[in-house]
């Protein structure tokens, strides 16, 4: 009955084959064109478990013509589906798991080798990739002592067709099960949970989250009915599991496999990740209007909520069918503590009790446990909350002593945004981009609990910069605290967040009991947030206006010091190295320079400046240097560099000037370890182009520039002074701040010298630097890219550049501005994720600022440069 070439596909098979391409080419057609969608908030979603059940049933009636014209009269046999497969969760490109499973006589047969080498010669012709197993059936359970593994696996079993292949379901559960009732199974299930939250929850993982692994992601899925099947034989009416949760996992296992449906089909290979490319493609293909950004941003937002909801599940029902805590001693209110869990045994639940119970978990440093986290939920459903209970809620939130998992709870559970209304546009908000990491309402909770942390004297802050927490001393801890987590507030209501932050806490602050005062101070932190990083990091911290305008605003001391840790808090969880040792650096910097002229004033500070001048000289003399050398240098050197410059850093600078009377360039570079940067110092003779070839030779060997000092001498030379770290993005994408090493550093002061000296031309070294790259940059979201003329200094006109970051950028503007006849006085550049913010301070090659007509040109010209985009 089976033709002699053994491999050759019968009739019904290569017919079955055509039908299985063409019925999968309409399924995928009707993907394509938007059919078979559900809606979800203002997104219209494929249909993913619709979709990926008649895929499978697709599929089904394919395999099971194949194997019986494989197998012919010969071998009886029985497909079972596992995996995905089994689950019906297929995909275009997802493998399908299959087990031909024969009894012993079956298994002994050779016609058995024939036919499963037939069958699976026959399921490639469509490019389908099938991976096979061959069992016996009875051997089931010796299979599964083998490999653990392979009893997970059939929990999800499935017969192509009718057969008692479900038994086999129950065999593995009852497997599973063993003597313990299948807790220990549960057991290592959250095990499995938590390390999937440890690995996929890393940076990278929350920008571009996976579909599959990620936290909330379709294998938490699998993990609450893998423990419900091995617990309960089912996952309706097992513990914990109610309608609502039902409809809660039903919908969002539809949202993931609908997105993951989408995204296959794309790229037509499987494809797990949910990339800034792919996010912008499927806002663009379910959202009809808006604007890009604000689409991604929709679409995301949505994604969080159910993959959030999914991963609050699968912890609470883990923990529910896992092992319980022993309890160990009674509190009040019917409240039990264990070793690690907060229990409740009574006869009624309310909201007081909710609020009894998050007390006493932050006292006690419990976790909730699942029975109890289930009681806090229903009681919170239908919930008002009276004055009292928003004060004892904003007493526990703003407490320096709470337990660092209250504020989490308290936002999980939904207690914030029922006492904070306002809080509610925060939760599972979005930015596209890659410097916001975290979901609004999650930052907002990381920086109340790095300020809880700094305030005891604990956590990354204070372990990697000591001094910040001198600044405590005197602060108002609730005032901070609320400002830590309400600065925000004010996002996903357009532009303009701090100032609308500002406004709505005027209502937030007296309705969480603060007084006038103490409201007044939290309406100016949460309005001011960001002033002292974006001061710092892009505004001269030398120019007396701009200390001076600083100090009216904070007017005090204790203002001051809140601001400044509500500053260091916020920049050390937006994300991965942002809060660098620079930026740390340029901050306190930035904090002393204010402080002093808060405590001393102006006319004392100019005192103060003479007395400094004196310093460094003793100093300079102190160290060895020649006197008359010492004078040259306090006379030529610009008294406002002098004064503002650390005594370390103007020693390094006094040996280049020296060695620059000799012979010029000089090049000196230093690794200074505290701030986790190089410095490099160019001595040359001031000419035009200058600038833009030491920045156009430092981006050629591969290097970020962090921040440039321009310091133009009296006698025509100048001191460029640079501070470098090796080139490995920004924000998520960085490995943080790094010196360079001294092969490296020895590299760029030999390119410095040859292109400053005309035996090297920078533009020959951009061009071979972009020509190495052997990768293409990875896909990001556009960003904003502008040229603002700012009014921030009485000497200088000020442009602002922003613009996406690329190599040779910087290069490009420093030589816009030289071409256009303005001298470069001072250059500050941020990052912000692949954005670069750079400020110029320039003013006529003659002196003086420039004319409006002028600066419009200028402007212009750098317009031209920023609306290049790299290849």
């Amino acid at each position: 009955m089976i033709g002699h070439n053994r491999l050759v596909e019968t009739e019904g098979a290569r017919l079955s084959t055509e039908r299985f391409e063409e019925r999968r080419r309409v399924l995928e057609e009707e993907v394509a064109n938007g059919e078979r969608t559900i809606p979800v908030g203002g997104l219209r979603v494929p249909d993913g478990l619709s979709i990926a059940q008649s895929l499978s049933d697709i599929t089904d009636e394919w395999l099971r013509t194949l194997w019986n014209e494989a197998s012919g009269d010969a071998i009886g046999g029985r497909l079972v589906a596992l995996g995905g497969y089994g689950r019906q969760e297929l995909s275009w490109s997802s493998d399908v798991d299959l087990v031909i499973e024969v009894d012993e006589a079956e298994w002994e047969s050779p016609e058995l080798v024939e036919s499963v080498e037939r069958f699976m010669a026959w399921c490639r012709e469509p490019r389908v990739k099938v991976a096979h197993a061959v069992r016996v059936s009875s051997h089931l359970i010796p299979e599964f002592r083998n490999d653990f593994r392979t009893a997970v696996a059939y929990l999800d079993a499935r017969p192509l067709g009718a057969d008692d292949a479900l038994q086999r379901k129950e065999i593995a559960a009852e497997f599973l099960r063993d003597e313990d009732q299948g807790i220990g199974f549960v057991d290592d299930l959250m095990v499995g949970y938590r390390a999937r939250l440890q690995r996929f929850g890393q940076t990278i993982y929350r920008l571009e989250p996976e579909l599959k692994n990620g936290p909330g992601g379709l294998r938490d899925l699998h993990s609450i009915l893998w423990g419900a099947e091995a617990r309960f034989n089912s996952l309706s009416g097992a513990p914990g599991v109610d309608s609502s949760t039902l409809q809660d996992l039903r919908a969002a296992r539809a949202w993931i496999l609908g997105l993951r449906l989408l995204i296959h089909l794309r790229h037509g290979r499987k494809q797990d990740r949910l990339n800034f490319p792919d996010q912008e493609w499927l806002a663009e293909k379910l959202l009809d209007h808006g604007e890009m950004r604000e689409r991604a941003e929709a679409l995301m937002r949505s994604h969080y909520e159910t993959t959030k909801s999914v991963s609050r599940h699968a912890e609470r029902l883990l923990r529910l069918w896992g092992t319980q805590d022993q309890k160990e001693r009674n509190l009040a209110g019917g409240f039990i503590a264990g070793e690690t869990t907060l229990s409740w045994e009574g006869a009624s639940f309310s909201a007081d009790n909710v609020i009894d119970g998050l007390e006493l978990a932050s006292r006690e440093d419990l976790f909730v446990n699942a029975e109890l986290e289930t009681h806090m939920l229903n009681s919170l459903r239908d919930w008002t909350p009276n004055q009292k209970q928003i004060e004892r809620v904003s007493k526990l939130l703003f407490d320096h002593q709470t337990s660092r998992l209250t504020s989490t709870r308290i936002l999980d559970l939904g207690v914030l945004t029922e006492v904070v209304p306002e809080f509610s546009p925060l939760v599972c908000h979005v930015q596209h981009d890659v410097y916001h990491v975290y979901t609004t309402d999650v930052h907002s909770v990381r920086c109340l609990e790095a300020g809880r942390d700094l305030l005891n004297n604990q956590g990354e802050i204070v372990e990697k910069w000591p001094s910040v927490f001198e600044l405590v001393d005197g602060v108002e801890k609730d005032v901070f605290l609320a400002a830590c987590l309400f600065h925000d507030i004010g996002k996903n209501r357009g532009g303009g967040h701090s100032e609308k932050g500002a406004r709505l806490m005027v209502d937030v602050a007296p309705r969480l009991g603060f007084g006038p005062d103490a409201a007044q101070t939290l309406v100016f932190l949460v309005r001011e947030h960001l002033t002292l990083a974006h001061a710092a990091r892009r505004r001269d911290t030398q120019d007396p206006k701009l200390i001076r305008e600083l100090a009216n605003l904070v007017r005090t001391t204790r203002t001051l010091r809140t601001l400044t840790l509500l500053t260091f808090c916020d920049m050390a969880t937006v994300g991965d190295n942002v809060l660098t040792d620079w930026n740390a650096s340029l901050l306190l910097g930035l904090h002393h320079r204010i402080e002093q002229m808060l405590v001393h004033g102006a006319e004392d500070t100019w005192q103060r400046n003479e007395s400094r001048i004196r310093e460094i000289e003793e100093w300079l003399l102190e160290e060895g240097h020649v006197s008359g050398h010492v004078e040259r240098f306090l006379r030529d050197v610009p008294s406002a560099h002098l004064v503002e410059t650390p005594a370390q850093a103007l020693g390094r600078q006094f040996l280049a000037y020296e060695a620059s009377m000799a012979t010029t360039p000089i090049v000196v570079t230093s690794n200074l370890e505290d701030e986790g940067v190089t410095e490099v110092i160019v001595a040359t003779i001031d000419r035009p182009g200058t600038l833009a070839r030491i920045t156009g030779t430092i981006s050629a060997n591969g290097l970020t520039i962090l921040g440039a000092r321009i310091v133009s001498t009296h006698n025509g030379k100048t001191l460029d002074i640079f501070q470098v770290e090796k080139s490995g993005g920004h924000g998520a994408w960085s490995g943080g701040s790094e010196p360079l090493g001294a092969r490296r550093a020895a590299k760029l002061e030999e390119q410095l010298k040859g292109v400053l000296s005309g035996e090297l031309d920078v533009r020959e070294l951009l061009d071979k630097r972009l020509s190495e790259g052997k990768l293409g940059r990875k896909p990001t979201p556009a960003v904003d890219q502008k040229v603002e003329i700012l009014e921030i200094s009485e000497e200088f006109t000020v442009f602002e550049i922003s613009a996406e970051d690329r190599i040779g950028l910087l290069y490009e503007i420093a030589s816009a501005l030289e071409n256009s006849g303005v001298d470069i006085q001072l250059s500050k550049i941020d990052s912000v994720g692949t954005q670069v913010v750079d400020t110029f301070y320039v003013e006529e090659l003659s002196g003086g600022a420039l004319s409006p007509q002028r600066a419009q040109e200028v402007k212009t010209s750098l317009e031209r440069v920023i609306g290049k985009r790299s290849e």
